[in-house]
């Protein structure tokens, strides 16, 4: 061939291949139009349009390419594949990247996302060597995705950098409002003082029922009005007055709260008239010096209000929970809480009853009689809390994200990284709700006199409810938060995970690949500007390495190539950096023969289409050929010719040659092996001949057609045997083979023998005398003549030989049996009978007792007398054998007595041996420790403690034994046992408020073993001495149970729990006699303090009774001020307040 001409040809074929399959696309390529060539590349929007089953490799040049809406890879088997440089030839680079950046437009719905590049149900698809890059997501709850596959197989994510942005954070919700506190109570009248006509008036109305926020709706009931002033003082005694004129009127009941819930208002009590008492003057002169307070009287005071119900809390919103659902990561929003119920006002306390009827003795005296208290008013509900509103959820991060995927997908050298999750929004807190009003104060007097009544006054008003709290506000459930993966898998069933590679070298050297064609047996050029003084190429193809900058290397399969550089020494792996997307058209060469005559024509052929052909047909006329058929070739000379063809494509340019040998001959030859003789019996002989691949091979046998196109045959008959091969053209070669059959020797020993031992061995004789003879025993050589003695047991073969070499062979089993019977030692046995055998090779046997013949030819039989018992057995090939054995027989025991259940201590029992059949020795043990007894069938015994004893009898009559247990209860005589419980207890009384309500109980029984103690709560004890913790107060009778076993006494005692309540205190005092109001007390949520409207500051401390400061708060103002204690344990706390003149007052407080 032309050398010029075939390297214009190999460039003319690059030059057509640059556009095969392949889409060339740029930054700023062309959007319409005859577009992705070299010459004229397009954009990445419209190249992907391009993608067809002809052309699904996208190849993209180095820059950014601007993403408003995910790509979305159309078909299987897409290829794109970026760092390529256009300038340069589009040559393919490490140092430059193709970056795709997903902007923050057009944000997909459902959930919402952010994705750059997402595969739908694809496979055979690759990315290569590109940079994704997500924005940061623009709002609440939007999640970001580099690479996104869903049901996606057989797929290479190779050498590609992906960092998805950071998730959308969630937005916290808005907190609720907090309800208003309810207005307080207004006290009731303090009716009169000492009914002075010169005091100053006053009131016994019922006190104001608190109401501010709710207009009424959740307002207190308003106080009864106390029983008005009494009358009676026109009269001198009793017994003059005029029923008409005197009273003690009746306290009025208070109002009921308002509300769902609401409280009662308390019960009005009756007046007092002390006339109907049947008083006289005495008695005047007696309320005069000490007057009766019936304030303290339940009778007259008012009851006090009930409180309103307080309103409910509402229902805090769920949290959001994220879940990975329907192919994504779909974040979820919390709840908003629901508000909470108003509290409900208390009821008005009931107003106190009069005093009347208390005569003037005509005038001597002021008017005693007295007005009744006024209840105070009930304290309006609480303002309900509204709820908050929830948080939005967090958005999740993936650079990819994997779901129900199938095998082999797999990712190299990749470096995924992601700008972290989304934050989770936080629930608006509930708004609180607002504290319940407090109930008014009742009207009395006592109240202005230090708690103590200064004359005789009307009952006390009942107290008002306190208003109910305020339900809080619901909190907002916290959305879910966001989370962030740079590689997510879902767990899936079915699902595959990917194949994980990274070896990726940041320090890699720059390198370029020049692969224009991508096709394999086609030029590929690496080269590498690194800076060093040794270099080596392994470039995985042919050549398989190269030590020079620059190395042109080609590959003879598909996909993708992963050449390692090493520079100085150091080695750098390119991760499937050579992709060959295309396999080149390999020329394939027929020929009409394989091998012919010198002279004979030759046709050569290919079925490979291409669009030209080079054919060389190495020294044939003619010499070459350019079609894909050519005319025949002919050649002179004997030898082997090589025919070879290459063909061109316009995609992949000139193929590597094809070439195949052709034989040519002139005077073929054929050789057959020396005639010879065979045995009759011995393997077939083997004829075999070589021949040239196309020769025609025929085989004869005494002149008759055999075989004909296989060089070998199988030659087991006597005559003569021929072979003819011949070549096209004419040439040929014959050879023959002659065959002689000598008779083989029938050698017999005769059938198996079966022998006993101890028979005469048999004499084994092979026949044929004159011949050579070999014996074996189990394959083992023993000897050489014609006859044998057989005495072992085995198998034994001759092989009897001729002077011919031909052979006679058989085989004989001799069998010695050794048979034996074994009937086992002489026996006494416990037992009626017992199986005497002779062996499972016995197949008839003769036994005697004694001497005397048993009828019975069985091998195996039952003995049931004692006695000497012989047998002899033969086995099945006739052989003899004997035994005895001498039997002593016994009867079982079947143990058993009898005796009482029960015995009194002391007292002594009868048991009786009722053994059958009757033993001939006896062992008694009695369960007790005492001594066994033995040698009596009738013993007695006496036991000295109570309890349950087992009685166990032991016999036997010397072969046979047995045993017997049952149980005696040995009962003391409880009249005459010295038993009595008592015990003394220690306080008791027992006071809870000091000594924490634990008695100590001292045992003082005497002759007992066990205890049981009942503390009169239920509770119980088996401890001797043991103490108890009573809760509540009460009288509780408290029993001891001493028991010995069968025997038990009882002591019972009384034992008084006790509290000692301080009085509950409604005012703070100083040493100066000064008051401040504190209510209510006791109380469980908070109390309130009516100070002095003058400014601050008030300094307040709560005090545990160790003297622990458990609260302080400051007050900047004077007036009502409200203190919160629902988060102190319940008790009693010292309460000390200091004004802003250092004044200071002291009181007390229960806290329920």
């Amino acid at each position: 061939m032309n050398r010029c001409l075939g390297i214009v040809g190999l460039l003319s074929g690059l030059l057509l291949a640059q556009e095969c399959g392949i889409i060339y696309v740029t930054p700023t390529g062309a959007s319409s139009g005859a577009a992705g060539t070299r010459a004229n590349p397009a954009n990445l929007s419209y190249g992907l349009t391009l993608v067809s089953p002809s052309a699904r490799y996208v190849r993209l040049a180095v820059g950014t390419y601007t993403l408003t809406a995910p790509i979305t890879l159309p078909l299987d088997s897409v290829i794109l594949e970026g760092g390529y440089l256009p300038a340069q030839g589009w040559k393919k680079t490490n140092t430059v990247s193709t970056k795709l950046v997903r902007t923050a437009a057009n944000v997909e719905p459902a959930p919402p996302r952010l994705t750059a590049i997402q595969a739908i149900g694809k496979r055979g698809f690759r990315l290569q060597d590109l940079e994704i890059e997500v924005v940061d997501a623009p709002g609440p709850g939007i999640s970001t995705y580099g690479i996104y596959l869903n049901g996606c197989r057989d797929y290479t994510i190779a050498r590609c950098k992906v960092h998805a942005g950071k998730g959308g954070d969630g937005v916290d919700g808005v907190p609720g409002t907090n309800g208003a506190a309810g207005a307080p109570g207004g006290a009731g009248g303090l009716g009169c003082k000492r009914c002075d006509p010169t005091t100053p008036p006053y009131t016994n109305l019922g006190g104001t029922g608190g109401s501010s926020w709710s207009g009424g709706a959740r307002a207190g009931g308003a106080g009864g009005n106390g029983g008005a002033r009494g009358t009676g003082t026109n009269c001198v005694f009793c017994s003059l007055c005029d029923p008409s004129v005197i009273s003690a009127p009746d306290g009025q009941n208070g109002q009921p709260g308002n509300g769902p819930g609401a409280g009662a208002g308390g019960a009005g009590k009756p007046g007092l008239c002390y006339c109907s008492n049947g008083l006289n003057a005495t008695d005047i002169i007696n309320y005069f010096n000490n007057c009766p307070t019936p304030f303290s009287d339940p009778t007259h005071t008012g009851e006090d209000g009930q409180p309103g119900q307080d309103g409910q809390d509402g229902q805090d919103g769920q949290d959001g929970v994220a879940q990975f659902t329907g192919g994504y990561f779909v974040p979820q929003d919390g709840t908003d809480g629901t508000d909470g119920t108003d509290g409900s006002g208390g009821g008005g306390g009931g107003g106190g009853g009069s005093i009347g009827c208390i005569p003037g003795l005509g005038g001597a005296t002021y008017d005693w009689n007295s007005p009744g208290g006024g209840g105070g008013g009930g304290g309006e509900g609480g303002q309900r809390g509204t709820h908050g509103t929830h948080g939005t959820a967090g958005g999740g991060s993936f650079a990819v994200f994997l779901w129900n995927n199938g095998p082999n997908g797999v990712f190299k050298d990749c470096r995924l990284t992601t700008g972290g999750a989304g934050r989770a929004g936080i629930g608006g807190a509930g708004g609180l709700g607002g504290a319940g009003g407090a109930g008014g104060l009742p009207g009395n007097d006592r109240l202005l006199t230090g708690g103590s009544a200064a004359g005789c006054e009307g009952g006390a008003g009942g107290r008002g409810g306190n208003g109910g709290r305020g339900g809080n506000g619901g909190r907002g459930g916290n959305g879910s938060p966001g989370v962030a993966y740079p590689l997510y898998q879902h767990p899936g069933l079915g699902t595959y995970p990917a194949i994980v590679q990274n070896g990726y070298n940041p320090l890699e050297p720059p390198i370029t690949v020049d692969n224009l064609s991508a096709c394999t047996y086609q030029p590929v050029t690496l080269a590498t500007s690194a800076t060093g003084s040794y270099f080596v190429w392994n470039t995985g193809g042919d050549p398989a390495s190269a030590t020079s900058t620059t190395a042109t290397v080609s590959y003879s399969s598909t996909g993708a190539k992963t050449p390692t550089l090493l520079v100085d020494g150091l080695p750098y792996t390119y991760a499937d950096f050579v992709l060959i997307p295309r396999a080149s058209v390999l020329p394939q060469i027929t020929a009409s023969q394989p091998s012919v005559c010198t002279g004979t024509p030759v046709t050569f052929s290919t079925p490979t289409l291409a669009d030209a052909y080079e054919w060389d047909f190495g020294g044939g006329s003619p010499a070459s050929a350019t079609v894909q058929n050519p005319g025949p070739v002919t050649f002179a000379s004997p030898g082997q010719y090589w025919i070879k063809l290459r063909v061109q494509t316009a995609c992949c340019g000139w193929s590597p040659w094809d070439s195949m040998p052709l034989l040519v001959v002139s005077n073929p030859t054929v050789t057959l092996p020396p005639d010879t003789f065979r045995c009759a019996g011995d393997p077939p002989i083997t004829l075999s001949v070589q021949a040239l691949p196309g020769a025609t091979i025929t085989w004869t046998y005494n002149g008759n057609l055999l075989a004909s196109g296989t060089p070998s045959i199988q030659a087991s008959n006597p005559g003569q045997y021929v072979v003819t091969v011949s070549y096209p053209g004419g040439c040929q070669a014959t050879d023959e083979f002659n065959l002689s059959v000598l008779p083989a020797i029938p050698v017999n020993l005769g059938p198996d023998l079966a022998l006993c031992a101890g028979d005469p061995p048999p004499v084994l004789d092979a026949g044929f005398p004159g011949n050579q003879y070999l014996w074996t025993l189990n394959g083992v050589p023993i000897a050489t003549s014609q006859t044998l003695a057989a005495t072992q047991s085995g198998t034994y073969a001759v092989v009897v030989s001729n002077p011919y070499g031909c052979t006679g062979r058989d085989t004989v089993v001799v069998a010695y049996t050794a048979f034996s019977v074994d009937l086992g030692p002489d026996q006494q046995l416990c037992a009626p009978s017992v199986v005497l055998d002779a062996g499972p090779n016995a197949t008839t046997c003769q036994w005697t007792l004694n001497g005397t013949p048993l009828a019975t030819t069985a091998c195996q039989i039952t003995a049931t007398a004692s006695g000497t018992y012989a047998v002899t057995a033969q086995n099945s090939a006739g052989c003899s054998a004997s035994d005895q054995v001498t039997l002593t027989l016994g009867a079982p025991l079947t143990a058993q007595f009898s005796g009482p259940t029960s015995v009194q201590v002391g007292q002594p029992a009868l048991f009786i041996d009722q053994t059958t059949p009757t033993p001939t020795s006896w062992t008694w043990n009695f369960g007790d420790g005492t001594p066994a007894v033995t040698g009596t069938a009738t013993p007695t015994h006496t036991y000295t403690q109570a309890g349950l004893y087992p009685v166990v009898l032991a016999v036997s009559n010397g072969l046979c034994s047995d045993t017997a247990v049952s149980l005696v209860e040995a009962l003391w005589d409880c009249t005459t046992l010295a038993l009595q419980a008592s015990f003394t207890t220690t306080p008791n009384p027992v006071e809870l408020s000091t000594g924490g309500g634990t008695v100590l109980f001292n045992n003082t029984s005497t002759g007992a073993t066990h205890y049981l103690w009942l503390f009169g709560t239920g509770d119980t004890s088996t401890a001797i001495s043991p103490s108890y913790a009573y809760s509540q107060p009460g009288t509780y009778t408290v029993t001891l149970i001493a028991h010995n076993y069968n025997c038990r006494d009882t002591a019972t005692q009384t034992v008084v729990v006790q509290r000692s309540e301080p009085a509950s205190p409604s005012a703070l005092h100083s040493i100066g006699g000064g008051l401040i109001r504190l209510y209510p007390n006791p109380t469980q949520e908070a109390f309130y303090l009516e100070l002095p409207p003058q400014p601050g500051p008030w300094y307040l401390r709560l005090y545990e009774a160790t003297g622990k400061k458990v609260l302080e708060e400051i007050f900047s103002t004077g007036g009502l001020q409200t203190v919160f204690v629902r988060h102190l344990s319940a008790g009693y706390y010292l309460v000390e307040l200091e004004g802003p003149t250092g004044q200071r007052y002291r009181g007390r407080l229960a806290k329920e």
